[in-house]
């Protein structure tokens, strides 16, 4: 077995060392919500309790010390990209089936990976230094092709002028995660390393911009900065059937630009971020489905993006007599954690509005001069709705899509290495 260099031990230390922090403080936290709530409902805490919470509340702003001077190590360890391997897998991972010869408006989908919630949590629920001892980690457990999927989501804690806040990955994140893989197809910028095994994307923040201004969406420089902090800097735990999968930051590494300041406000220099593994994994597996990127990302709602993500990868009749997809409201309300589970009128109400943006925009069609999906409400007791099943179809457009989407797949299960 071949020894490890010094970097790549020091790098093995580092994550080592950050997931031992967070996992600590938020033990800690945990202890401290539990201790301080019992004070609060008039429960008497006992001496040992008493100690317990105060060498809690002690350890938890240690923590905290310990997690700012990490933050501040971490700058100063400056990691290095890797060469391009010039992969076979990574060339079939940019190449694309297009459907009108248009490849620009192609991307990927990961299988699990972009159908797990990581980006569920409301952009408003952030918590600050006082606060930190109340933080739990966000856990969602979703079934997928029958395989149990369970995702504990750690915030990111980052420093500010009154404190730390901790902020869990939101909308804005998802969108610049999707814009990073974009940019990962262009050959410039993209490098898939087989050793080590690495995945990164150099960018600006220019680029950044470039490509949420064709989505239709808009992000300041500071924005666009914190996103990609808080990307790399939370911490996603992803386990199926019980096997971890995924477990570490969505960007695993981040290189400031050309070794500058973080802060810096010139939109022209060249950063890097590395991406997740489990992508690493999926490219080197062949183990991915092209979509429209464009279209997809472009949709005004996380819900219908994430019908349309669901659509493209699992829509496998598009060759079929019948072209029906077929999906449960209890999926979309367990599947997607982007509705309220106490409000089931509200959330029917908002898969229609999810399911009408699809139709405007020529992913549904309208059917027998009625929308483009046929509702079967089965109702308990007369009145109260127990569950609604959706018939989804798709345009001519969308097949089309699907068919060479297909394709691609079938056309590299065919490749012999």
């Amino acid at each position: 077995m071949a020894e490890l260099s010094d970097k790549q031990i020091e790098r093995i230390i580092h994550e080592q060392e950050k997931e031992t922090l967070e996992e600590s403080f938020t033990v800690l936290a945990c202890i401290v919500h539990t201790l301080s709530g019992h004070e609060e409902n008039g429960i008497t805490l006992s001496s040992k309790q008493k100690k317990e919470l105060s060498e809690a509340i002690k350890l938890c702003e240690y923590y905290t010390k310990e997690l700012k001077e990490f933050g501040q190590k971490r700058k100063k360890t400056i990691a290095k990209v890797p060469k391009d391997s010039q992969a076979v897998q990574m060339d079939l991972f940019r190449t694309f089936v297009a459907p009108n010869n248009d490849a620009s408006v192609l991307s990927n989908l990961i299988n699990v990976w972009d159908l797990a919630p990581k980006y569920y949590v409301s952009k408003r629920d952030k918590y600050r230094h006082e606060r930190l001892d109340k933080i739990k980690s966000k856990k969602a457990q979703i079934t997928l092709n029958n395989d149990v999927i369970d995702i504990d989501i750690t915030p990111a804690f980052i420093e500010e002028e009154d404190g730390f806040v901790a902020y869990f990955p939101s909308e804005s994140e998802e969108i610049i995660e999707h814009v990073m893989r974009k940019i990962l197809l262009e050959q410039s910028y993209g490098i898939h390393s087989d050793k080590p095994r690495e995945t990164w994307v150099r960018y600006t923040v220019r680029m950044i911009r470039k490509e949420l201004k064709k989505l239709g969406k808009t992000r300041s420089h500071p924005e666009i900065l914190k996103s990609i902090e808080i990307l790399s800097r939370c911490n996603i735990r992803i386990r199926r059937n019980g096997q971890t999968i995924q477990s570490g930051a969505i960007f695993k590494e981040k290189i400031d630009a050309d070794n500058q300041d973080y802060s810096t406000k010139n939109p022209n220099l060249l950063s890097a971020i590395q991406l997740p593994k489990i992508i690493t994994s999926s490219i080197n597996k062949l183990d991915f489905k092209q979509y429209n990127y464009y279209l997809t990302n472009s949709l005004k709602t996380q819900l219908s993006r994430w019908l349309m993500r669901r659509l493209s990868l699992y829509f496998i009749n598009a060759g079929g007599l019948i072209q029906t997809y077929e999906i449960k409201y209890s999926q979309i309300l367990n599947d997607s954690c982007l509705l309220n589970v106490a409000y089931h009128i509200k959330n029917r109400q908002k898969i229609m509005n999810s399911i009408n943006e699809l139709i405007e925009n020529k992913i549904l069609y309208l059917f027998e001069n009625e929308k483009g999906n046929k509702v079967i409400e089965h109702e308990s007791n007369g009145k109260t709705i127990k569950e609604v099943t959706y018939f989804l179809h798709p345009t001519r457009e969308f097949v089309k899509h699907m068919k060479a989407s297909n394709k691609r797949t079938q056309d590299i299960k065919n490749i012999e290495f």
